[in-house]
């Protein structure tokens, strides 16, 4: 029986010594491997926020690109309009028609519509530097800048609706 003992006890001790070596590996390299962990996975975050930050910024580039084109499209569509008022200013005045107060509309309506374009760059380079920096905080002076540029827009086609208004027939009658 005590041979029988002798071999249990050996067989456990050969047994438990490479489990005990193990654990005490097994502490040593979790404290080691937790650090790393915990160091891919802030990478990981760290990856996703930035990729994230540039859909957002790529996102907003495309709608300032939209609201420019729109705006520009408005503008070059009142530069046209000008161009036919101007002509028919010319036709009047050919037919010794009265034009003075239709002139005076008129370049105030052209400097709207300077103020109007001014303000629709004005929102670009705002939106660059916004794109360039922190987007977040610089938004709401973006906003405000479309806002004024939209009002602006709106008192250039007003200046231009007054100008077309004084110019119709029976306002202007044509002296002989």
């Amino acid at each position: 029986m005590k041979l029988n003992f002798r071999k249990i006890a050996a067989s456990v001790a050969v047994l438990l010594l490479p489990v005990s070596l193990y654990a005490q590996n097994s502490n040593e390299a979790a404290s080691t491997t937790r650090p790393n962990v915990k160091d891919k996975v802030q990478e990981r975050i760290e990856a996703k926020k930035a990729e994230l930050e540039k859909g957002v910024k790529e996102r907003f580039a495309n709608f300032i690109d939209r609201v420019m084109d729109r705006f520009n499209a408005v503008t070059g569509r009142f530069d046209k309009i000008v161009v036919r008022i101007e002509s028919r200013i010319a036709k009047i005045k050919s037919e010794n028609g009265k034009t003075d107060e239709a002139e005076a509309l008129l370049k105030t309506a052209k400097e709207k519509i300077e103020l109007a374009k001014a303000s629709i760059v004005e929102i670009k380079v705002k939106s660059d530097s916004a794109i360039n920096g922190d987007l977040k905080s610089l938004y709401p002076t973006i906003k405000e800048q479309i806002k004024k540029a939209k009002e602006d827009v709106k008192e250039a086609h007003e200046a231009l609706v007054n100008v077309i208004k004084n110019l119709k027939p029976g306002v202007n009658k044509i002296d002989n």
